[in-house]
């Protein structure tokens, strides 16, 4: 009987140690699968932290990427353009005098306003040029012809601080080259009598011409009267061809910017 119990003792003995070897073997295998989770998740926050880290290092450098056509206004004059709520439109479209609309005579106006927002830092709108044109100028929109003229156009500018000289279009292409690229920018009047190419159905027209590319003879296009090629890289070669030939001058070169001079900021103050 003894030897029973003996024997049944040893087969019980045997039974737990082989289920304690058992228990602690499952138990190694999921503590080693903790730890291999737990790895992966480290690997994982260390990758999501180099990742942001490295997005963190790109953004500066994106921000020093800007486009120096970012700086350059160019504000459209047209009511269409303003009911689509496009940029650079404003309210200034609905403006009248002489009974005549500011989409159909303000394009030297916007680009007055262009000129001087772009090379001076400070924002005048279309509507606050058309305003001080007529205090410091000849301007006078309400004799029956709204469009400016290009000594008023000069006057304004000059007691604004711009430093700007009119001419007529060079005898050669090569001038035109070079006076786009001693200019900080250009102001110039064009016509699709003189070449339409680009220009269609306009027979007088001012536009401004920025930041001349001597490598591509490129010109930043601003253009308040067309949306579509508001803001467009066209060939200097373009402009040059469409120059309103039947008119006193064709162009206004701007060559700097004195805020010493700049009557305006200090009546706006």
């Amino acid at each position: 009987m003894r030897s029973k119990h003996k024997t049944l003792k040893k087969w019980i003995s045997g039974l737990v140690v082989v289920c304690l070897a058992g228990f602690l073997g499952a138990c190694q295998e999921i503590s080693v699968g903790q730890l291999k989770i737990m790895e992966a998740h480290g690997e994982n926050e260390t990758q999501t932290a180099d990742k942001e880290k490295d997005v963190a290092q790109q953004e500066p450098d994106q921000e020093e990427k800007a486009k120096p056509e970012d700086a350059v206004f160019s504000y459209l004059q047209g009511t269409k353009s303003y009911e689509k709520e496009k940029e650079w439109s404003g309210a200034w479209c609905y403006e009248e005098a002489g009974g005549q609309q500011f989409s159909q005579f303000g394009c030297g106006l916007c680009s007055m306003a262009n000129v001087y927002s772009t090379v001076s830092g400070n924002k005048c709108t279309p509507l606050q040029m058309y305003e001080y044109a007529q205090e410091v100028s000849n301007y006078n929109p309400h004799s029956g012809l709204g469009a400016i003229g290009w000594d008023a156009m000069r006057e304004t500018l000059q007691t604004m601080g711009i430093e700007c000289e009119m001419g007529r279009k060079p005898s050669s292409y090569e001038e035109f080259q070079q006076l786009a690229k001693d200019s900080k920018g250009l102001l110039v009047l064009i016509s699709s009598n003189s070449d339409d190419t680009f220009w269609k159905d306009m027979p007088g027209h001012y536009v401004t011409l920025w930041l001349y590319d001597e490598a591509k003879d490129e010109v930043f296009l601003a253009d308040s009267s067309g949306p579509s090629r508001n803001r467009e890289w066209i060939p200097l070669q373009t402009a040059y061809d469409a120059l309103k030939r039947n008119s006193p001058q064709q162009y206004l070169s701007v060559t700097g910017y004195n805020k010493n001079e700049d009557a305006w900021t200090v009546e706006m103050r």
